[in-house]
């Protein structure tokens, strides 16, 4: 996150976005462009606006409502793009992968150790960041 361009703000902590019929989803990490949020008042609230980027680390959601746990991942994506949300990456911890989404765009499943763009030019090597994490 040190690393993105200043005009980038990242709200984490499951951040909830407000869906259109009353639903919501929370997003683990969400990039807004600053312009975004200019003119929303601070309140405790669901985001209406959808964020540039949302990254999402492995899920604890209640999975018992699709009929295989990987239908959850589609169906989240799915709807954040709808929403507005332009690229939707998510990590795997324990498969050690990172999926990248985009509206209109084949889904795409990297290995930890490729460049993954996240904004801009602005791109992240999970497995270098372990390492500095653990060194």
């Amino acid at each position: 996150m040190r690393h993105l361009p200043e005009a980038y703000v990242v709200l984490t902590h499951e951040l909830g976005l407000q869906l259109p019929r009353g639903k919501w989803r929370a997003a683990d990490i969400a990039i807004y462009h600053q312009d975004q949020l200019r003119s929303v008042p601070l309140h405790n609230r669901y985001l209406a606006i959808p964020p540039q980027v949302v990254i999402e680390v492995d899920t604890q959601a209640d999975l018992s409502q699709f009929n295989t746990p990987l239908d959850y991942y589609p169906t989240k994506t799915d709807a954040l793009l709808d929403l507005g949300v332009h690229k939707v990456i998510w990590i795997f911890t324990d498969a050690r992968k990172v999926m990248v989404a985009e509206k209109g765009r084949n889904w795409i499943t990297h290995g930890w150790e490729s460049d993954v763009t996240v904004v801009g030019d602005l791109a992240m090597d999970l497995a270098h960041l372990v390492d500095q994490t653990n060194a």
